[in-house]
């Protein structure tokens, strides 16, 4: 028996792919070694500008960039402990996906 939290009522682009493939920028990382990887970030020389008043990332409200909670249904209570909208960083909890004899 198959069973549901809701998800099948969610919008299309919150549902995964059957067969993920990884990005091509991310096989390129993958591809780095560990002193290439260290050398990119310690060239960086501290945290980069900021290109938006008081922020590093362009406003989700500019680009139309949705959290998962926002787009989820309304019965799927999302709650986030990490909200940094200045660096487009966020940590979403859904409480009580699973059922208790998992």
């Amino acid at each position: 028996q198959r069973r549901s939290h809701g998800w099948d009522d969610a919008p299309k682009e919150l549902q995964a792919p059957s067969t993920a493939q990884p990005a091509p920028e991310e096989t390129a990382a993958e591809s780095k070694g560990p002193e290439e990887l260290q050398q990119n970030t310690a060239s960086a020389g501290g945290p980069p500008e900021k290109l938006y008043g008081d922020a590093w990332e362009e406003p989700r409200s500019k680009t139309g960039l949705k959290l998962v909670g926002e787009l989820a249904p309304e019965t799927m209570k999302w709650t986030y402990a990490l909200n940094d909208e200045s660096r487009r960083s966020f940590c979403g909890f859904l409480p009580r996906t699973l059922s208790k004899d998992v």
